[in-house]
């Protein structure tokens, strides 16, 4: 049996200690054995996830579609290299069969390429002008975390 795992808030690029003392056990519900506990997060660990998001927003805005494609493609391959023990662990922390957690998995990642490959879709039209020689463009872009 895999020891207990410990899940902590992740923003900013790594893991940070919990600002509330609220934890969640996790039991297999097949042998009752303990998957681990998961920290509870609360508004202060919401404003500082949020907070690293905000500022990282910027960054990200300026990275090209195919960078950012490359960047999530990336993400998708190392969760499949390891969806085997992603599949094990949400089937011990769910009681699901491990064949139903593969799926999901395997899910997972297709939606992750799918947003990959969506990011680098230009959206956004030519709009008809009342002015001679004004061509009004409508572009869309995120505004907000």
């Amino acid at each position: 049996m895999p020891a207990p795992l410990e899940c902590l808030p992740f923003y900013g690029g790594e893991f940070h200690a919990p600002a509330s003392d609220e934890w969640r056990v996790v039991d297999d519900p097949a042998d009752g054995s303990r998957v681990g506990r998961c920290a509870l997060a609360n508004a202060a660990d919401i404003d500082r996830a949020v907070g690293h998001a905000l500022r990282a927003k910027s960054a990200w805005a300026d990275i090209h579609a195919d960078g950012r494609a490359a960047i999530l493609h990336r993400a998708a391959d190392l969760i499949e290299a390891r969806s085997d023990e992603i599949a094990e662990l949400l089937t011990r922390e769910q009681g699901k069969p491990l064949c139903d957690s593969r799926k999901e998995i395997g899910f997972g990642v297709q939606v992750v390429r799918y947003y990959a490959e969506e990011g680098r879709r230009k959206f956004g039209s030519l709009r008809p002008s009342s002015l001679p020689n004004v061509k009004n463009v409508v572009s869309y872009f995120p505004v907000g975390v």
